[in-house]
């Protein structure tokens, strides 16, 4: 009986976080150093704050050794738990 109760509960709470899910945009930087074989995308996979991905958009677009090649906007938002 008490592990059914146990069960009952982590159902509800499963629920009731799926439910009250409230998505959030992110944006992604994506950035390969081919001459060093560096690949800093694991770095920020996904950044939630705006001004934040726009000054590090700024400081690549700066840089002398750093080209930015692509500028892709797609509506994108944090996935809903399953």
């Amino acid at each position: 009986m008490t592990r059914s109760v146990s069960n009952t509960g982590f159902v509800v709470e499963r629920y009731k976080a799926i439910k009250s899910f409230v998505s959030e945009q992110f944006w992604k930087l994506v950035g390969k150093d081919l001459n060093n074989k560096f690949d800093f995308t694991r770095e920020w996979v996904r950044l939630f704050d705006m001004d934040a991905t726009r000054a590090i958009h700024e400081l690549c677009k700066e840089a002398k050794q750093v080209k930015v090649v692509l500028v892709d906007k797609h509506p994108k938002s944090k996935w809903r738990p399953q």
